[in-house]
């Protein structure tokens, strides 16, 4: 059988007019300019708009043909010639990125409702007196085969089907290299890239950001029924979702990064507090001393709980991390340090001195000797602590500071009264702090500690500042300052509760002006410049009358370092706080527990027993939730009285309401009267009694909460005993 002539691929103008000519491209040359090319599809669209190309709608390999309606294709084209209507192309743009081909105008948007997923490249390209062709490519997902029927219906002009004369991977390319030349408005889903370029398309990085953003936010927490697994396979066969398609493998590692950092040290970067958070005593006399020795030194902070040795520690910390960016260029990093309770959680993350690290609420009296001076030893060459399975790593110059509670109290000598400052001497300086470190630290082994570390240590008595070294002088120490001893300044306690109950919604409008002016207090300590003192000033407005307390701190840099606050008012600086957000309420009903009066067996008045008369019930009680047990001070009795044998026991509670008149009591009945000698007991026990007291013989033990419960449920019987 002799096989067909050969015949060569025509264009649309050829078919509609046989005696057309070649137009400036062939299907021919574009398969042999695209040879070594492929065809790769797009997550989403690539948008272009240029002048018209050299290529027309009549040099498409396309024909007429779709008039079966009973045969199958799975792509064609719809072109619109000539159209004359107003094209808005940058909402046609905004449309398509936003993918919402629902909202698309006519005729751009595909007649009918196909529910075959699908892909529409479109070029509109411009012709005379403000017309527009419109080609709108549409190729359904997969290589799914529609109808003619559905296709027809689908198209707003005319509908066409590309002839590829049956080589439909080069016709393939070369379709998309015509398509592409033709110029105009372009919305392109498909992508010409060499042959041995991988199939995955390259990610943007906003996408990519994004994928991983939304992995954090919304990623499963907990892998323990192989959580990980099945919310991976759901997102990466979701289309509509932003980690379509991704790499299963990258996701599961990121989510596993997520589970592993809850078992390591805690990285903060949101610390709100500056030196400017603190009072100006504190700032005097604790902080000023151990600045300039922050670059090669450690702080271990010993003593009382309360003063705010954690704060300050972080401060420091933070503000260490801002000076150590700023020399490395990364200004746009925000400052940051690790903090935990023991030190083989550090052991996850190589030290660098950006990063401070903070071991706080640590046994440190556990560590060993070898621990504490690799700590300690800021500016050390080789500085490593051992852990499990693994050593935690420290920096040169990567500053460390310990918070530890435990101190000798009773070794600790008394002040003088009113005196500022004293000194103690070194071996009771040395036996105070002695019981934060392990047994194993002999004496040499705690010098070593000493001349690593400024140490500051708050007890009940005094505060002591001790500079490093090996010297063996008497020790300072400076006496609390009256009322507050707390070292956060009230102006900044409103942030710092925010943050702690992480209601915080970001950094007060004055911190980058605030940790500007504590940079510039840190570098004139490096530089050894003197710098005025801080103090406070009290006194009251004439206008207002109310009391003010304001904390001057030197101006730095052209930078000031006030603040102000109202004593008694602390609404006051809730109001100049930091934004805050409002936790949302767990309460299921707008209205609260109703107060319905509960008739309780167990509280029947008896002769040893006497109650004011029960409250009516409240109008606003919540309808719906039954007896409600009422509060203590409706049902607590203003009165009780035991007899023990020859002992009385006799309780007076008073409520925190108003205290009711007195109701008559009923008199007893002749077999409830008391004997002479009881009535004389109780008489004597009345008179040693009084409101809100209660008076028991110190040689009778008991156990009152006890009592009270076994007595409260003997009271149906006592009427009748």
């Amino acid at each position: 059988m002799a096989s067909s002539i050969p015949s060569r691929p025509v264009s649309l103008a050829q078919n509609e007019h046989s005696g057309s000519l070649d137009g400036s491209m062939t299907f021919e040359e574009a398969m042999a300019n695209t040879d070594g090319l492929k065809v790769i599809t797009l997550e989403k669209p690539m948008i272009v708009h240029k002048e018209p190309g050299f290529v027309s709608i009549g040099d498409l390999p396309a024909v007429n043909n779709l008039t079966d309606v009973l045969k199958k294709k799975t792509q064609f084209l719809d072109v619109i010639m000539g159209y004359e209507g107003p094209i808005d192309f940058k909402s046609l743009e905004q449309l398509f990125l936003q993918q919402r081909y629902a909202d698309l105008p006519d005729p751009i948007r595909n007649k009918g409702r196909v529910e075959v997923a699908y892909n529409m490249q479109l070029v509109i390209v411009p012709c005379d007196d403000s017309k527009h062709h419109i080609i709108k490519h549409v190729k359904f997902v997969d290589g799914t085969k529609v109808l003619h029927s559905t296709i027809l219906s689908m198209c707003s002009g005319q509908a066409l089907e590309i002839d590829y004369q049956g080589r439909y991977r080069d016709g393939g390319r070369a379709f998309q290299y015509m398509l592409e030349n033709m110029g105009g408005f372009q919305v392109r889903y498909q992508k010409l890239v060499p042959a041995g370029a991988s199939n995955k398309v390259p990610k943007e990085t906003e996408d990519i950001r994004r994928g991983f953003h939304f992995i954090k936010d919304h990623g499963p927490e907990d892998n323990a029924q192989g959580e990980f697994t099945i919310w991976t396979e759901e997102q990466v066969n979701d289309p509509s979702g932003p980690l379509y398609r991704w790499e299963r493998g990258v996701i599961k590692e990121y989510l596993r990064c997520l589970a592993d950092a809850g078992s390591q040290a805690n990285t903060i970067r949101d610390w709100p507090l500056t030196l400017k958070s603190f009072t100006p005593w504190a700032l005097n006399d604790v902080i000023m001393p151990l600045l300039p020795f922050l670059k090669e030194h450690a702080v271990i902070y010993i003593g009382r709980s309360q003063v705010g040795k954690s704060p300050l520690s972080y401060t420091l910390s933070s503000l260490i991390s801002a000076y150590w960016l700023f020399q490395e260029g990364k200004t746009d990093t925000p400052p940051m340090f690790q903090t935990c309770s023991h030190l083989d959680y550090f052991r996850k993350e190589k030290g660098r001195k950006t990063k401070p690290r903070v071991f706080d609420d640590g046994n440190l009296n556990l560590e060993h000797p070898a621990s504490v001076k690799a700590v300690t030893e800021v500016s050390g060459l080789d500085r490593k602590t051992i852990a499990r399975w693994n050593a935690s790593s420290y920096e040169k110059n990567q500053l460390c500071q310990i918070c530890s509670n435990p101190y000798h109290k009773q070794i600790e000598p008394a002040m003088v009264l009113n005196t500022p400052s004293d000194f103690v001497p070194f071996q009771t300086f040395f036996n105070i702090v002695r019981p934060s470190f392990h047994k194993d630290f002999n004496d040499e082994d705690l010098m070593g500690i000493f001349k690593r570390s400024v140490v500051v240590v708050f007890t009940q008595v005094a505060i002591y500042i001790r500079l490093p070294g090996t010297q063996t002088d008497p020790v300072k120490r400076l006496a609390w300052p009256e009322g507050d001893v707390g070292m956060v300044s009230p102006c900044a306690r409103p942030t710092y509760d925010a943050f702690l109950k992480g209601e915080l919604v970001a950094q007060p409008s004055s911190f980058n002006d605030d940790l500007q002016w504590s940079l510039n207090l840190l570098q004139a300590a490096f530089d050894k410049e003197p710098v005025d003192t801080a103090f406070t000033v009290r006194g009251r407005e004439m206008s207002t009358g109310r009391t003010f307390v304001k904390e001057r701190r030197p101006t730095l840099a052209g930078i000031s370092g006030d603040t102000v606050y109202y004593l008694h008012e602390a609404a006051d600086l809730e109001s100049a706080g930091p934004q805050t957000k409002k936790l949302k309420s767990v309460r299921s009903s707008s209205a609260l527990l109703g107060t319905e009066k509960v008739e309780d067996a167990n509280l029947k008045s008896d002769s040893s027993l006497s109650a004011p008369p029960a409250p009516a019930p409240s109008s606003h009680a919540a309808p719906g939730h039954g007896l409600v047990k009422k509060e203590p001070q409706e049902t607590t009795p203003s009165a009780f009285k035991q007899a023990f044998g020859k002992r009385v026991l006799q309780l007076n509670i008073s409520s925190g309401s108003e205290t009711a008149a007195p109701a008559e009591l009923p008199k007893p009945s002749p077999k409830d009267e008391a004997s002479d000698s009881e009535k004389a007991v109780l008489a004597e026990s009345s008179k040693s009694s009084s409101k809100d007291e209660m008076d028991v013989d110190e040689e009778f033990p008991y156990n009152l909460s006890q009592e009270l419960e076994e007595e409260f449920e003997k009271c149906d019987d006592a009427g009748d005993e």
